[in-house]
């Protein structure tokens, strides 16, 4: 049975035909960061529970206040205080998610932290190391707990990425660029694992590479082509049934005409 032949059957039955996600299962990690708090923000918004973890119960609270949740949709904000990079805190958060949600229907992952280095050469190896541990080894140790949950009902599972995977901007970006192209075949490898599954438990795995400004500052997310929440409404839709045309593809999200493809 072919990839596109496969069927999806794991989400509600509204959200395979619009943008409502009423009883959509979600995980992302990386939430609380600046791509991923866009995309718990579009989830919510559109109806989904999302559980959120993180290390600081300090950026959770943030979080949950930033996003400025009526009461119903705090009631669907799962905050889950842990390490879901860390191999037995992640199985332990894991454990914690399916008991309350009853299972996932979608996970983004959006990890990473910035290291700089003047130049490759001058790095040390501590340097490349905290650079692999924050983006490739945190991408592979959550997509190895939060995957298998989701062959329980076929869900979707997006890997948030950037252009530095595909060119180095500087040498000050050299690590970063040397990880996330780790976290670029990653990405690969997993969709051709689940390509080669059979049945209901087959899981769409995407890579999206986001070439805008976010985090950057106000300005420069200003000037860019593409808004921050736009990268979360592209994402969530991703997740939905409406990315099923779009298994396991690499996609470079660049313009506001990508989502409105998606959308319709």
């Amino acid at each position: 049975m072919s990839a596109a032949d496969r069927p999806h059957s794991h989400h509600p039955p509204n959200s395979a035909t619009g943008p409502d996600l009423a009883g959509f299962r979600a995980l992302v990690a990386g939430g609380t960061g600046n791509v991923g708090r866009r995309i718990v923000s579009e989830l919510l918004s559109v109806g989904a529970t999302v559980a959120v973890p993180s290390r600081s119960q300090e950026k959770l609270n943030g979080l949950a206040t930033q996003l400025e949740l009526d009461p119903e949709a705090r009631t669907r904000f799962i905050a889950v205080p842990g390490n879901l990079s860390d191999e037995d805190d992640g199985r332990r958060i894991v454990r914690e998610v399916r008991s309350t949600l009853g299972g996932l229907d979608g996970a983004a992952a959006s990890l990473g932290r910035w290291v700089a280095a003047p130049s490759l050469l001058a790095a040390s190896r501590d340097d490349l190391e905290a650079a692999l541990e924050d983006y490739l080894l945190a991408h592979f140790a959550v997509a190895r707990n939060v995957i298998p949950v989701l062959e329980e009902s076929g869900g979707s599972y997006a890997l948030i990425n950037g252009p530095l995977a595909f060119d180095v901007w500087s040498p000050e970006s050299a690590l970063v660029s040397i990880a996330t192209a780790g976290q670029a075949m990653l990405a690969h490898a997993l969709s051709k694992e689940m390509e080669a599954r059979d049945g209901d438990s087959y899981v769409r795995v995407h890579e999206v590479v986001i070439h805008s400004a976010v985090g950057w500052g106000e300005e420069a997310e200003k000037r860019s082509p593409l808004k921050p929440d736009e990268i979360g409404r592209y994402v969530a839709l991703l997740l939905s049934e409406r990315g099923a045309g779009v298994r396991g593809e690499r996609v470079h999200l660049k313009s506001p005409d990508q989502l409105a493809e998606l959308a319709t």
